[in-house]
């Protein structure tokens, strides 16, 4: 990480103040700035005050510093003034308050989920919360998906509103209506009603999270990666862990339809903004070098666990709720990759391995093997040996043609390799498969196989 954040500044024009500061020996160009983060621990958060004005709030070690104008490191920083429509409706703290333990603020973030009718999914919710206040800490900005019927969605994006870093609701949004918004790189949490976006579009914010997800607007590129939290109706185009999402199911209200007052919504703002500034200044340190990891889970499921597990990192009762959550979505995706075409091939592959005296075989010998898991769990379908020929080649096993087919050789390296596809696609591993292979016993306990290289070619060799 560079010393300050590059992204999140920009020259100002020099002005008296600067030649008087420039003659003392100061820094003479002020950097407009939305917060800056520096190697040495300290960091600049952008802040709202009565007036609605944005200042700064430099946090260096035990001192804090709130201004409108901030000398650090020898460089003079100034709280971007954002466009009037962005400022209304962006919300930002006014100030850092004390939230006690972390587990005390999670409870309470946690109590407010539950008592808008959201009790069986508050765990994740707040997991998500913690997370948006530290997007650029992690491999990517959290990205939290909602499903379900229309009133509650709404009702729980406008809770999410009173919590997350910098909320900024928006009705199906496009790149090029953003992008003075990221222009202005506020890094906001986008709370977007999708309800309306044709399923394409809904993919688009699904993928923007890897790092530069630039977009052309008018000859000009934009960086569209930033926190986002997608309400998305009652299904989900995609399968639930295809991207590094958390994903929740909103159920119908059992009583009257959820409403938050706007009074409500300014209370919540009031109480909890504040704290969670100070739990982000307080602990981005932490983030920053958090490993927390879940090994052996799916990929777009272990990102997940990283964004969710950093940002709670050094408070073990909570980095417990992130493995239980995880673990439940990634049954979730186990289950929609049942009858999944890909992971069935990977299937039959991984059994196939399992065959120790078995050298090779033939793309025609475990396409009959797909076609006969689909019908073991009812589905009767035909299946082409090119169409599992080309699933092979997408993961890097190519065979070598022998007459009318293809022939794979079952190198030791290729074995590994299976098994690894295995794990990310959440095929199981039973306790007589783990008892009789090393590298399922490896998947199943965390143990590396005895006198095997951890380390596969991603070639057939």
């Amino acid at each position: 990480m560079s010393r300050r954040s590059p992204a999140n500044h920009r020259p100002a024009s020099e002005t008296t103040d600067n030649r008087n500061d420039r003659s003392k020996g100061a820094a003479s160009v002020i950097t407009e700035t939305t917060g800056e983060v520096f190697d040495d621990g300290s960091i600049i958060e952008l802040l709202y005050d009565e007036a609605h004005l944005t200042n700064l709030l430099l946090c260096d070690g035990s001192s804090r510093t709130l201004a409108r104008q901030i000398h650090h490191h020898g460089l003079i920083f100034r709280a971007l003034e954002l466009e009037p429509g962005l400022r209304q409706s962006m919300t930002l703290p006014s100030g850092a308050a004390d939230y006690g333990a972390s587990s005390k603020l999670f409870d309470s973030i946690s109590r407010v989920f539950a008592s808008a009718g959201f009790a069986q999914i508050a765990d994740a919710l707040c997991l998500f919360v913690f997370s948006s206040w530290f997007p650029e800490f992690v491999i990517e900005p959290p990205l939290l998906v909602v499903a379900g019927p229309r009133a509650e969605g709404n009702c729980l994006l406008q809770v999410l509103a009173c919590l997350v870093r910098r909320p900024l609701p928006l009705l199906a949004p496009t790149p090029g209506a953003l992008a003075s918004i990221f222009a202005a790189r506020v890094s906001p949490t986008l709370l977007i009603n999708a309800t309306t976006l044709r399923p394409d579009k809904i993919l688009f914010w699904l993928a923007s999270g890897a790092a530069a997800s630039n977009v052309i607007v008018r000859g000009k590129f934009v960086d569209v990666c930033t926190a986002r939290a997608i309400f998305v109706g009652q299904s989900l185009p995609v399968a639930p862990g295809q991207y590094p999402m958390l994903l929740v199911n909103v159920e119908p209200a059992s009583e009257s339809l959820p409403v938050i007052r706007t009074e409500e919504r300014r209370r919540l703002s009031a109480e909890f903004q504040p704290q969670l500034l100070e739990y982000r200044l307080r602990n981005f340190d932490k983030v920053r070098k958090s490993h927390f990891d879940l090994p052996h889970a799916a990929t777009a499921i272990r990102i997940a666990a990283g964004i969710l597990g950093a940002a709670v990192a050094g408070a073990p009762e909570l980095e417990a709720k992130v493995r239980k959550v995880l673990a439940c979505q990634q049954e979730a995706y186990a289950d929609s990759l049942w009858l999944d075409l890909r992971s069935v091939t990977i299937e039959a592959a991984l059994a196939r391995c399992h065959e120790r005296d078995r050298k090779d075989f033939l793309v025609g010998e475990l396409t009959n093997d797909v076609m006969a898991i689909f019908a073991g769990r009812g589905e009767n379908i035909k299946i082409a040996s090119r169409e599992v020929g080309g699933i092979l080649r997408s993961v890097g096993i190519a065979g070598k043609r022998q007459g009318p087919g293809f022939r794979i050789k079952l190198t030791p390296l290729l074995r590994q390799k299976v098994h690894r596809l295995a794990r990310s696609h959440c095929i199981p591993v039973t306790a007589q498969g783990a008892a009789k292979c090393p590298e399922c016993l490896q998947a199943a306990t965390g143990e590396a196989p005895k006198g095997r290289s951890q380390t596969a070619g991603s070639g057939n060799e």
